[in-house]
């Protein structure tokens, strides 16, 4: 087994003798070692990217590193991973299985690691993957946050204490919604006027921005902008050379509150 080893240094001091100021640079140190009984090993569960979007891919890498490699080590015969995710118990979450698994039990969220040569030797790794995708109709408050447990036997005998390792990618989304209504909403004839209600809705977890002159409304045929009736005054503005309803600043919509919403109104001619 492997020791572990720290050293203390200080590279260079100085003191006084009378006025003068002398310099030591000679360095002194002190080390102290502990033996390690058990095989150093290393488990980590890396969820990539950190943060995504519904829709894209987030791969989870389960990755056991047998470190220690001195004379006599131990050589792991199985890693078994239990990981509370994998249960697929979160509604709009589609798990696929990606390299080195073996024996995935979903309703544990249990599987074993394949390890290509029948064992992992001293100084050698080994990385296991599945992947996910987040669908629309996500609870963004859910967390995605698990903790891995991993556990191993040795060849011929003896198992080793478990490890654990903890990721969860983040889902941020900011989809918008929009919705127009009329009023009236019956039969209109030469000199009625048309109100228009828009309301943008982010029913996402994050704020989102429509930049300068991306919210087009074009006036309806047949109809006239009616001066001064736009809402909110100085973020939307009627466009005469497009004769439009456009934003003359950016418009961010945030999530969590209520809807953007533009007014307008036009004459039918």
């Amino acid at each position: 087994m492997a020791n572990i080893t720290n050293i203390a240094k200080v590279d260079q001091y100085t003191y006084n003798v009378g006025s003068t100021t002398k310099t030591i640079a000679t360095p002194i140190f002190s080390q102290v070692s502990n033996k390690f009984t058990d095989p150093q090993i290393s488990f980590t569960k890396v969820c990539t990217p950190a943060f995504s979007d519904l829709n894209e891919t987030v791969t989870i890498t389960y990755r056991v590193e047998n470190i220690d490699n001195a004379t006599g080590s131990p050589v792991i015969s199985t890693i078994q991973i239990v990981d509370p995710f994998l249960t697929e118990s979160i509604p709009f979450i589609d798990i696929a299985i990606g390299s080195n698994i073996i024996k995935y039990n979903q309703t544990t969220g249990t599987f074993e690691i394949l390890l290509s040569d029948g064992s992992l030797t001293p100084g050698n790794s080994v990385e296991a993957t599945f992947s996910y995708v987040v669908s629309p109709g996500f609870d963004f408050t859910q967390n995605l946050t698990t903790t891995a447990t991993a556990s191993f036997n040795l060849s011929p005998s003896g198992t080793l204490p478990a490890r654990f390792s903890s990721c969860g990618s983040m889902i941020q989304n900011g989809t918008l919604d929009i919705v127009k209504t009329a009023t009236p909403t019956t039969a209109v004839s030469s000199g009625s006027v048309i109100s228009y209600i828009i309301t943008i809705t982010n029913i996402g977890n994050v704020p989102s921005t429509i930049p300068v002159g991306l919210f087009v409304d074009p006036i309806p045929a047949g109809t006239e902008y009616i001066a001064n009736t736009i809402s909110p005054v100085g973020h939307l503005v009627y466009d005469s050379t497009s004769n439009s309803i456009t934003n003359a600043n950016p418009l961010t919509i945030t999530n969590n509150s209520a809807p953007y919403t533009i007014n307008f109104s036009v004459r039918v001619l």
